[in-house]
């Protein structure tokens, strides 16, 4: 039997997989609630452990299992006693923000990563963090301290500090592993500044067998996105996964001879035990549901939408996201738009994440081949954006079936089940698409134009 579980930001879940391949019995708690306050945003792995353990407990033994954990969240333990010596850092947390490297190793960084530098992720709230506590580096040097992500956490205790691992999905997001090596990079380190030997061994996703007790045998871990990915679109190459929520991202598995497009983040997807490892382009969507609070937008039906023919907007939050980067925060409009009244403004807002998703989709279609785009997602609920989207999109547009697709992409990994494109169900367009399509064609002169003022 399989067990997955996921290890979310706002909750835990776990199911087990059936002989048909779905998911059954799953349970959920929700995530240690987070402190917050500015830039910070920190949790209790030590409760996330207990919490794991409570719902993994209402499943019968022997059994496999399979993780997907949240990415680039981190904290620091005792390598004796396991006991936490800081908060989970979360991949919310900014407090990095004024983490910087010379213009010179930017673009070294992104060629050897597939990223960009931005407070996000692991390297640079590692580097913040030894810069306010020097004296923790020579006990990280010796390895008496160790870092991890959460699942590494807690697979370090549920194998009595056997094992001090992170699968290669996690390790790539980090800014510390060399995407065409697969293995931590010593130049990566340098340029934070921090000690290689704290880090733990890079493993591959899947075909794992690793002892945990209690009749756990761990299989597969990887990152949940990456989970998510193989529950929706699988090995597919013609097929586009958007998924928008608090932010927003879009993710395609272009043909090796295609290439990369320039701009676009590159993904590493999992791990197979004998070391293939497929990359996938991702375009990000920054700070969307902060920008629609407030709004009535899941009231705004669709003929709502082109009511304001001449008003613009870029509805991400804080700074446009891959492949433009631009650091502008805040909503961007045309002209203002604070005599707007809610309503207005909502369909305003929706519109900008509606054309900027189609505008990834043309890219995507143009230069990776792809032939059909799968929205999830909890903004994807919302009916004007969903019909928005349909409207505008250059691709068929279909909406997945599966709400739990990071447990399930863990559990089908670990089955060894070929992984092909989910259930899903036609988004038909709706009536009326003229108005909103030209509106698009103009938003995108726009949206060109702010671009270059940015940069």
């Amino acid at each position: 039997m399989i067990i997955a579980l996921d290890l979310g930001g706002s909750r835990l879940k776990a199911g087990r997989l059936d002989d048909d391949g779905r998911l059954q019995d799953i349970r959920s708690l929700p995530a240690p609630p987070p402190g917050r306050s500015a830039d910070r945003h920190e949790s209790d792995a030590v409760e996330y452990r207990k919490r794991a353990e409570r719902l993994l407990s209402h499943f019968p033994r022997p059994a496999s299992l399979a993780i997907s954990c949240q990415r680039s969240s981190f904290l620091l333990w005792d390598a004796h006693t396991g006991r936490a010596l800081t908060p989970l850092i979360g991949w919310q947390d900014l407090r990095a923000r004024d983490v910087s490297l010379p213009r010179q190793q930017l673009h070294w960084l992104q060629q050897r990563t597939g990223l960009r530098l931005t407070p996000y992720y692991l390297a640079p709230k590692a580097a913040w963090l030894l810069a306010r506590h020097p004296d923790w580096r020579i006990k990280l040097q010796r390895r008496d301290w160790l870092l991890g992500t959460l699942d590494s956490f807690l697979l370090w205790h549920w194998s009595a500090g056997a094992c001090h691992q992170m699968d290669a999905s996690m390790a790539a997001r980090s800014l510390l592993m060399d995407i065409h090596s697969g293995q931590w990079s010593e130049q990566l380190c340098a340029m934070f500044d921090l000690p290689m030997a704290m880090l733990p061994e890079i493993v591959a996703s899947a075909g794992l067998q690793v002892p945990l007790g209690k009749g756990l045998t761990l299989t597969t871990m990887l990152a949940d996105q990456s989970a998510a990915a193989l529950a929706a679109i699988g090995d597919d190459h013609t097929s586009v996964l958007i998924n928008l929520g608090t932010g927003g991202f879009l993710l395609c598995r272009p043909e090796a001879e295609r290439g990369m497009l320039p701009g676009y983040l590159q993904t590493l997807l999992y791990r197979s035990r004998i070391g293939a490892s497929p990359i996938a382009l991702e375009a990000t969507l920054n700070g969307l549901a902060p920008a629609l609070q407030g709004y009535p937008v899941a009231a705004c039906q669709f003929d709502q939408l082109a009511a304001d023919a001449e008003l613009y907007c870029s509805t991400e939050s804080t700074g446009i996201g891959a492949p433009y980067f631009c650091g502008s925060s805040g909503v961007q409009c045309s002209t203002p738009w604070h005599d707007l009244t809610p309503e207005r403004a909502a369909a305003v807002l929706i519109e900008g994440i509606v054309f900027r998703v189609c505008l990834t989709l043309q890219a995507f279609a143009t230069g990776c081949g792809s032939q059909r785009a799968l929205i999830a997602g909890g903004l994807t609920r919302l009916p004007a954006l969903a019909q928005g989207l349909a409207a505008c999109s250059p691709l068929p547009l279909a909406r997945l079936l599966e709400t739990e697709a990071s447990l399930l992409g863990a559990a089908q990994l670990a089955s060894g089940r070929d992984l092909s494109v989910a259930a899903h169900e036609t988004i038909a367009q709706p009536e009326s698409c003229q108005p909103l399509r030209d509106k698009y064609q103009r938003w995108r002169h726009w949206f060109e134009h702010q671009l270059i003022a940015d940069f």
